[in-house]
């Protein structure tokens, strides 16, 4: 039986699973920081320096993984219809809520972190969103003729899980190519006198 569109693929129990193991890590690192602080050279300081390092990759790997699952297995549904009404705030955190009159005649609500000119009542758009948060991803406006007037993107969020991924392994492999060059943790300690 095939799925349907609106059915979220990646269960909130498993999203909510990965943001606690993140949480666990980022403790972790903060525990083997400090004992890579604190402790004398040894290697169980180096054993500590790179589970900091480790912590903090698997930390940023856990957190991005729900929503790049989410990514590869939701694709963004379209929709075409008319904004009915606008919510913006300016600012450094900008953002909009939109109330879009969809062709069929249900209201869709859609989110975006950013503000927008063409934000407004009357204006005719279609685009991309994602179903799981109703997040604004693409949009073009149109005007009365069907023209293109503008178009928005918010292809960032994308982009944003896979940096939390990529950064992950860097950080882990940074802490193991340390680790294997100083087990002992040595490249910490003050000057000797």
């Amino acid at each position: 039986m095939p799925r349907s569109p609106y059915t979220p693929s990646v269960p909130e129990s498993v999203s909510l699973l990965f943001y606690a193991l993140a949480t666990v890590l980022f403790l972790g690192a903060l525990v083997a920081a400090w004992i890579t602080g604190t402790a004398p050279v040894s290697p169980r300081k180096g054993r500590a320096k790179f589970l900091s390092y480790a912590c903090v990759g698997l930390a940023l790997i856990a957190f991005g993984t729900p929503t790049l699952l989410r990514q590869t297995t939701e694709p963004p549904l379209p929709f075409a219809g008319t904004i009915a009404s606008v919510q913006q705030t300016g600012g450094k955190a900008s953002h909009a809520t939109l109330q879009v009159q969809l062709r069929n005649g249900c209201m869709l609500t859609l989110h975006s972190d950013r503000s927008s000119s063409f934000f407004r009542a009357g204006q005719a758009v279609e685009g991309q969103y994602t179903h799981s948060g109703g997040t604004l991803v693409f949009a073009r406006f149109l005007a009365a003729s069907g023209r293109q007037q503008g178009t928005f993107s918010n292809r960032i969020l994308s982009v944003l899980p896979w940096g939390a991924v990529l950064l992950g392994a860097l950080f882990f492999v940074a802490g193991w190519l340390l680790y294997r060059r100083d087990p002992l943790g040595a490249n910490n300690a003050g000057k000797q006198s």
